[in-house]
């Protein structure tokens, strides 16, 4: 079996477990925060969060990228490009808002629940796709 394949997969479920309890957990939790503490706890949300999420993402994209190389299958492409509208969305949506946060609180907090949830379903779906592809790929179907 692919070592990539397996690292690009244990990536994206890392990522999709981490989205989940972002989504159901820690947004949720931001409206429990004082509007006097909020700014502090956020700070050092976003200095914690970062050390866990970007070596994964950064893991996936490059393995991601290997994988549409190596295979040039339409698979690992449309496998790619997700990754890509995942990148997209992190730096052209929820990164933005999470700097809102700092002038606009409590409109925001709500909205990044909202906008979260597009990343949640990708990373969701992409978990499946991946169970599905290494099961190909043990049955000797990738090659």
């Amino acid at each position: 079996m692919d070592l990539v394949l397996i690292t690009h997969a244990f990536s994206c479920w890392f990522m999709a477990g981490a989205i989940w309890l972002v989504q159901v957990l820690v947004y949720p939790n931001f409206r429990l925060v004082s509007q006097t503490e909020f700014q502090t706890f956020h700070k050092f949300h976003m200095e914690r969060i970062t050390w866990v999420v970007a070596p994964l993402m950064g893991l996936e994209l490059i393995s991601g990228i290997w994988l549409a190389i190596h295979y040039q299958s339409s698979l690992f492409i449309g496998n790619f490009v997700s990754v890509l509208a995942l990148w997209g969305l992190t730096g052209l949506v929820n990164v933005p808002s999470h700097e809102t946060l700092r002038f606009e609180v409590e409109t925001t907090k709500t909205k990044l629940i909202r906008n979260n949830w597009p990343r949640t379903i990708l990373w969701t779906m992409r978990s499946i796709f991946l169970v599905w592809i290494i099961r190909l790929s043990i049955e000797g179907v990738l090659k």
